[in-house]
């Protein structure tokens, strides 16, 4: 049985009836419980712990959470449903129409990367190899798969969005996109604990590299619907709008999405995230107060 599910990445759809215990609550908490506008968020919620989240928009979007361990399963919005299991700590997903702060642990995944020669480019190039993989090294299957795209210069670096648009103060100023540019695609599977294998070359497959992501701040927005470019486009659009509402936190990086479901779901059961790597930009402090001038 657990063969079909990792081939396919399916995730069994089902009906989850029991809501989030007080427990599953402690690790979120939500604008409106912190007195802070629901679309600023600029001076009063605290930044989220590792693996936890905070709700920014969206308050009346919900998880359902039932069970523990790898048995967890998660549901929201009637028809979507997640029985796979995600990495150790971390965050739970976010449900369609909800935007969250969450800040997600480092975790050992194994990623294939390539260019972008069409609008399909990533799904069968780098699925195979990262399956063939984790069936190597004996590890299931976990929720979500992360996809990336990056645009790289002629010299090797990475435009990211944030060298595009607004950038930080006195952070040296970056080409925008450009004819030579290219862009890349990374996808990666998620090891449940980084003790399942270690990092490095797959000496098996070059293509497959094991990584350690780094700690990482991000704003997310739920999101349902066929995985495709457009689905990101939208995700992108509706958390720069966000994004520009407020002052207190500024996008680092280009988008990247996380898909909870296999190909054989059917589109209106899929459930997706898109996210943007943010931080906090230091406010400068007004005269004469000890509060930061966003706070006025």
């Amino acid at each position: 049985m657990l063969m079909p599910m990792l081939v396919a990445m399916a995730v069994v759809a089902g009906d989850a009836n029991s809501g989030t215990t007080a427990d599953d609550k402690s690790k979120e908490s939500t604008c409106a419980e912190s007195k802070c506008a629901a679309t600023t968020c600029d001076t009063v919620v605290a930044l989220p712990a590792s693996g936890g989240l905070v709700r920014l928009a969206g308050g009346d979007a919900a998880v359902n959470k039932r069970g523990e361990g790898e048995s967890t399963t998660f549901s929201a919005d009637g028809v979507l449903t997640i029985d796979t299991p995600l990495p150790v700590g971390y965050p739970d997903p976010t449900p369609p129409g909800a935007i969250d702060l969450k800040l997600y642990p480092s975790v050992r995944r194994a990623e294939v990367s390539g260019e972008v020669k069409s609008l399909s480019s990533g799904g069968n190039d780098g699925f195979w190899p990262l399956f063939r993989h984790i069936q190597r090294r004996d590890i299931a299957m976990t929720s979500p798969v992360e996809m990336e795209y990056r645009t790289v210069g002629a010299n090797g670096t990475a435009v990211t969005e944030q060298n595009q648009g607004a950038e930080p103060q006195n952070a040296p100023k970056q080409d925008a996109i450009k004819k030579s540019d290219k862009e890349t695609w990374t996808m990666a599977f998620l090891y449940r604990r980084a003790e399942q294998g270690d990092a490095g070359k797959d000496a098996a497959d070059k293509r497959v590299t094991v990584t350690d992501t780094p700690e990482m701040l991000v704003i997310s927005i739920g999101m349902k619907g066929d995985y495709s470019r457009s689905l990101i486009e939208e995700g992108k659009k509706q958390l720069d709008a966000w994004l520009a509402t407020q002052t207190r936190f500024e996008k680092t990086g280009e988008a990247r999405a996380l898909y909870y479901h296999g190909p054989s779901m059917r589109p209106w059961r899929k459930w997706a995230e898109v996210q943007y790597p943010v931080r906090e930009v230091v406010q400068p402090v007004a005269v004469g107060t000890d509060q930061p001038a966003a706070a006025r």
